[in-house]
C-alpha cells in the first residue's frame, strides 16, 4: 500500500500517544474547588497557583506528532469533509 493510496479503515493512535495529561491532578483539584466554592472564591487561589506552577514546569511540548485531525481526514478522501463548501 503506497503512501498516496486511500485508506480503507481508520487507525487508532498508538499507545505512545495515549498518555495522561501532565497536570491532570492539579486541574481536577482546581475544578473541584470551583464547583464547591464558586469560580470567584478566594479559597481556590492555592489550587490555581498549583496549576500555573505545573504548567510552567512541564514546558510546552506542542502538539503530538501525527495528531492533526485535518491531515487524517484528508487521507480518507471523503468529498464532504475535504471540500465542505461544495456540499453545503
Amino acid at each position: 500500500m503506497s503512501a498516496s493510496a486511500p485508506r480503507k479503515y481508520l487507525q487508532l493512535r498508538p499507545r505512545a500517544f495515549l498518555q495522561t495529561a501532565p497536570c491532570a491532578a492539579e486541574m481536577t483539584a482546581l475544578f473541584n474547588c470551583w464547583s464547591a466554592s464558586g469560580i470567584e472564591g478566594a479559597p481556590c487561589k492555592e489550587a490555581a497557583l498549583n496549576v500555573s506552577k505545573c504548567i510552567a514546569s512541564s514546558g510546552g511540548k506542542g502538539a503530538a506528532k501525527g495528531a492533526n485531525l485535518n491531515q487524517q481526514l484528508t487521507r480518507l478522501q471523503i468529498p464532504a469533509v475535504n471540500h465542505p463548501r461544495r456540499y453545503r
